[in-house]
């Protein structure tokens, strides 16, 4: 652990001088409910960012995603405008170049909310509640609680930090972060992504998604006469019944190559996730379709996970004596894994950690997917790191502790300090 700096320490009591006004940034964005799909108030919220952003005394720019990459890649929202938000403390075409990033989308407030409401957000107990206050509205506070800090110092410092916010992250990210790395290429030397992944660990990889959709076909009849058809629901359900007895049990003992450490670096997969199908309850469904969740490994790859699981599907098929032509198997997203190569990235971002919190943080993979994974792609190393919890995402009540968003926006500062500072 080294010891800081004047400066240094100086900037941290910047950041802690800025509780409120991360409070009130939080609070903001999360009474816009921006829920995805179909991305509500999409505009609203990228106004409100920009309005804090200019406030802050940071440069902004706004990228318009055009009507045909969001209708081709979110097909489901594609009459909800799409807009990703930059902003640069710094010139933007200086180096080094440092980036953060968040997103503003936020999934359904669904489930029972006894503390508030999901988008009237409250300060209870050192905690925000709010859907978003996690994943993430408080983080995206947090990366603007920092840069609002590092502007004080920015005579000292060589190069640019950025910011983005952007669209769609719950939904894949492909008319989001994928975008802009498309119009932006590897504009950034560094990417730190701002997800909750809690102060004490840095997500260094993540998992992919292979969701799929699954239909199988039956023939209808009236259900008085129910052997004139043929059931649909019961072909599924025998169908998932295997699946769930061979492919879903022996899946986390796969063997493979992976490229990650970590004992809950599993493949895993859930049927039935969304689940349609039959028209009446006095005709013999003819259609029915489940989903699958398939959750990739860094080692492994979508066409990979997808052929393993339509090979045990025909296995079963054959098995049970359905034909395989009564099958059809459709792509819904197709996120990779990812891991960071990295490894000067990862030791100089770990010793940031432990110095500004005095605490040595872990690395671990999420187990869910993330925007990392376009960044990357775009040549631009990425980790992800950021307060609140996200154990307490995508549920009701969900929260962030502030003194977490406020130790996560230390780290930040301190982190842009020392790579772009001229001492450095």
């Amino acid at each position: 652990m080294a010891k800081l700096s004047d400066a240094e320490e100086n900037l941290l009591k910047t950041v802690k001088s800025s509780e409120d006004l991360l409070v009130e940034m939080t609070k903001d964005f999360i009474s816009i409910p921006t829920v995805n799909p179909p991305g509500s108030n999409y505009v609203k919220m990228v106004n409100q960012i920009d309005m804090w952003c200019r406030r802050l005394g940071l440069d902004v720019e706004i990228i318009d995603v055009p009507d045909k990459v969001v209708a081709e890649r979110s097909p489901e929202s594609q009459h909800q405008p799409r807009k990703i938000i930059l902003a640069y403390l710094g010139a933007k075409e200086k180096r080094p170049h440092i980036h953060f990033n968040g997103h503003y989308d936020v999934v359904p407030a669904t489930g029972t909310w006894k503390v508030t409401d999901p988008f009237t957000p409250i300060l209870k107990d050192g905690k925000i509640y709010g859907r978003g206050a996690s994943d993430m509205k408080g983080p995206l506070a947090s990366i603007l609680v920092a840069l609002k800090a590092l502007a004080e110092y920015k005579n000292e410092l060589n190069g640019v930090a950025s910011f983005s916010a952007v669209p769609d992250e719950e939904i894949g990210g492909e008319a989001g972060a994928r975008y802009l790395v498309e119009k932006k290429k590897t504009f950034a030397d560094v990417c730190i992504i701002a997800e909750p992944s809690g102060v004490e660990t840095i997500w260094d990889s993540h998992k992919g998604q292979a969701w799929l959709e699954v239909t199988v076909k039956g023939k209808a009849a009236h259900a008085s006469t129910p052997w004139l058809g043929v059931n649909a629901f019961e072909r599924a359900s025998r169908l998932v019944v295997c699946l769930a007895d061979n492919y879903v049990k022996q899946l986390p003992s796969k063997q493979f190559n992976k490229l990650v450490p970590y004992a809950d670096a599993i493949p895993v997969v859930t049927l039935g996730g969304v689940v349609r199908g039959g028209g009446k309850i006095n005709i013999v469904p003819d259609n029915i379709s489940f989903t699958v969740d398939r959750r990739t490994v860094p080692g492994e790859t979508f066409e990979e996970a997808k052929s393993e699981f339509v090979n045990a599907l025909y296995a079963c098929a054959d098995k049970l004596g359905v034909d395989r032509s009564d099958l059809e198997v459709k792509t819904i997203l197709a996120g990779e894994p990812c891991v960071l190569q990295n490894e000067k990235l990862k030791t100089e971002f770990a010793e940031v950690v432990e110095d500004a919190l005095s605490l040595k943080p872990s690395f671990k993979i999420c187990q869910g997917g993330l925007d990392m994974r376009h960044f990357i792609s775009a040549t631009i190393p990425t980790l992800t790191y950021g307060g609140g919890d996200s154990s307490k995402a995508h549920i009701a009540d969900e929260y962030a502790k502030v003194s977490d968003l406020l130790d996560a926006a230390k780290v930040y500062a301190l982190y842009a300090y020392r790579m772009l500072s001229k001492h450095h």
